[in-house]
């Protein structure tokens, strides 16, 4: 994991702990949480792995297009984290 994504990392971990879900319920959701989180990173890996050059070719279509298209990729996401920290920001003031 990158430094750029242990805050997002931090954060999603701080909200399960706040969730109150017991021992057995935090730890199932932590494991679950750092599956989730990892696997921008393991499937790609794995159907490379799986796929040989034609995951290769299809791989390098993907990154060619998140380049083309990164500014836009990193609006909605910052777009998507924005409208929910100002959900928890509203819901914690209103409730």
């Amino acid at each position: 994991m990158s430094n750029l994504n242990m805050p997002v990392f931090v954060s999603g971990i701080c909200d399960i702990l706040q969730a109150n879900l017991g021992t057995a319920g935090t730890l199932i959701v932590m494991v679950l949480f750092s599956l989730v989180a990892s696997s921008s990173l393991a499937v790609p890996v794995a159907f490379y792995i799986i796929g040989g050059e034609k995951a290769k070719a299809q791989l390098n279509s993907a990154k060619a297009w998140m380049l083309q298209n990164n500014s836009a990729i990193l609006a909605v996401l910052f777009l998507i984290f924005g409208l929910k920290i100002v959900g928890s920001n509203l819901a914690a003031l209103l409730g």
